[in-house]
């Protein structure tokens, strides 16, 4: 990997995704992500490491030594850590490894070294058997963490699977609503989240093309800024936020021309 890196980053890469279908499941020859973490930030050059979805479980058990492994200029303040749900209960029906608890912990120890981190959720809205309560516990539980990116997925019973045969499959009607009550309340977090950054100058790397003549670029925190400017893929630049919408922030180029 690290090797692999290193080329790219000869090639001109300035973005480096570290992810799995769990990131801090990373095992190898003793090694876990932390290690790996640091090694990369040891590799000369000017970049940035972005680092992938990790269940609670697994960033668990290598936790103090991932919040180090962060504390790189080089890593993203970006963490992507799914809940699924507010309730314990479901998440047992899930058989997820944790507890919401064990998540908000999580978060909690992260904001309290980086301040400013960037946190992306994912919640699974009408698992069979999620009773209102069990919703609003979620509801809840996103109140008080107030996550920066929230990835809602409704409830699909796919064929084979045991949660497809569980009881208390919920009417489509009713994930409807619980997914739109959800949603507006993320677009709430997510506007006043945005509106800390109004006024923030600094830099930033393009990363990708926007709509309409736009680019998207990423400060240290992964925030998406999107605005024009003359600048290529790759390029750092330095930008002052102007703006705070749903999911992204509205920014100016600072550079000459």
């Amino acid at each position: 990997i690290v090797e692999d890196a290193q080329r790219a980053l000869l090639e001109g890469c300035r973005e480096i995704w570290v992810t799995a279908e769990d990131t801090a499941a990373y095992r190898w020859r003793g090694l876990r992500l932390p290690q790996l973490l640091e090694m990369l930030s040891g590799l000369e050059g000017r970049f940035y490491i972005r680092v992938g979805m990790m269940t609670p479980n697994q960033a668990l058990e290598i936790l103090d030594e991932l919040i180090e492994a962060y504390r790189s200029p080089k890593v993203f303040k970006f963490l992507h850590i799914p809940v699924q749900s507010g309730s314990d209960e479901v998440l047992r029906r899930m058989r997820r490894r944790y507890t919401a608890e064990e998540f908000k912990y999580i978060v909690s120890r992260f904001r309290e070294a980086h301040p400013e981190l960037t946190l992306s959720t994912d919640v699974i809205c009408g698992f069979p058997g999620e009773t209102e309560e069990d919703f609003q516990q979620t509801l809840r539980l996103l109140e008080e963490v107030r996550p920066d990116v929230l990835n809602i997925s409704r409830f699909w019973p796919r064929p084979g699977t045991e949660a497809a045969e569980m009881e208390g499959q919920l009417h489509g009607r009713e994930m409807k609503r619980r997914s739109r009550i959800m949603t507006e309340l993320w677009r709430r977090l997510s506007l006043e989240s945005g509106s800390r950054w109004i006024g923030w100058r600094g830099e930033a790397l393009i990363d990708e093309y926007g709509r309409r003549g736009t680019l998207v670029a990423r400060n240290y925190t992964y925030r998406p800024i999107v605005l024009k400017a003359q600048a290529k893929l790759g390029e750092f630049i330095e930008v002052e936020i102007k703006e705070a919408r749903v999911g992204y922030l509205v920014g100016e180029s600072l550079n000459p021309g």
